[in-house]
């Protein structure tokens, strides 16, 4: 608890990593599955060392502010699973690989942090936030899932049309002739 990030791989490398290689997974990802986990603690209430120092800072909440930490680092609890799904975020496996997994993965990580934060060139109402966490979530390439390439592409390709119309779209009018704006 509150171990910087490099003790925490140094422990976890020692103690998790020889299980998870020996249970199938690559060196390589087995040891980045346990780098991000172990730098999770620093934004992950209770410990969250890190959200802690900023909400002293700020002079916010400190659960608040891990939990806002939280929402906006949740890619992080993600990642280290599509790495031990998808070996070709990892350069393992063809070029074409690689660079679809990366692309698929950028655009799915960036729709859920859209809908999660409810803000892509305006103010998003709960149907578009769920929308986007869910193609995001569909376009994110997790091999163990089983689900085909093409649908990943799919709901990748519905985020960004998605995103393009929201992107070119002008936001409702207020009664009084002024653009809706959500107080935050």
């Amino acid at each position: 608890m509150g171990m910087p990030t490099s003790g925490v791989y140094v422990l976890l490398a020692a103690l998790v990593a020889p299980s998870l290689v020996e249970a199938g997974v690559t060196p390589i990802a087995a040891h980045l599955f346990i780098l991000y986990f172990g730098m999770m603690s620093m934004i992950t209430p209770p410990v969250a060392l890190a959200a802690f120092a900023a909400s002293a800072i700020s002079g916010a909440g400190a659960v608040a502010t891990g939990v806002a930490a939280m929402r906006v680092g949740w890619a992080a609890f993600i990642l280290p699973f599509a790495f031990v799904a998808t070996p070709a975020l990892l350069l393992e496996g063809s070029l074409q690989e690689t660079v679809l997994a990366a692309v698929l993965t950028t655009v799915g990580v960036g729709a859920v942090t859209i809908g999660i934060t409810g803000y892509w060139a305006r103010h998003l109402n709960i149907v578009l936030r769920i929308v986007f966490v869910i193609l995001g979530a569909v376009a994110i390439p997790l091999g163990f899932i089983g689900v085909p390439m093409l649908v990943h592409t799919l709901a990748a390709a519905g985020v960004v049309i998605l995103a393009a119309g929201l992107s070119f779209s002008k936001p409702a009018k207020a009664g009084n002739g002024q653009a809706a704006e959500r107080e935050v």
